[in-house]
């Protein structure tokens, strides 16, 4: 029996030449934290976006205005930390901006004028 030493391309050993023609390919979805935050790029946009699994089930989304992995990384890891932290507390996942919360009260205020009004405030 004889063994014939046949050279097999797919089996050679790298070489130089054949590294550098490699193209390097950014990844478009990134799994973090157990898959609780999730990176990815819109396609029209060069920054990266995440979103991550709030307390009830459901997802966030927010882009974390940076362009480069390493920033986003930082960037969603800390929203996700913050979230868990707020969720810890019994508040809400997001904060409210002073202009939500201040036509929130108008609602009620106006409410409680028409209310008022309406004579609803007198008794028998």
């Amino acid at each position: 029996m004889t063994v014939s030493k046949q050279k097999i391309p797919l089996l050679q050993k790298p070489t130089l030449s054949r590294l550098t023609t490699l193209a390097y390919t950014e990844p478009t979805l990134i799994h973090l934290r157990d898959g609780e935050v999730v990176l990815f790029k819109r396609a029209a946009s060069p920054l990266w976006q995440c979103r991550y699994k709030l307390a009830d089930g459901g997802w966030q989304r927010v882009s974390t205005k940076k362009a480069s992995i390493e920033a986003a990384v930082c960037v969603a890891t800390d929203l996700y930390d913050q979230a868990r932290y707020r969720q810890r507390l019994g508040l809400a996942h997001k904060a409210h901006s002073f202009a939500q919360i201040a036509a929130a009260t108008l609602k009620e205020l106006r409410l409680l004028i028409d209310l008022w009004s309406s004579g609803a405030n007198k008794v028998g």
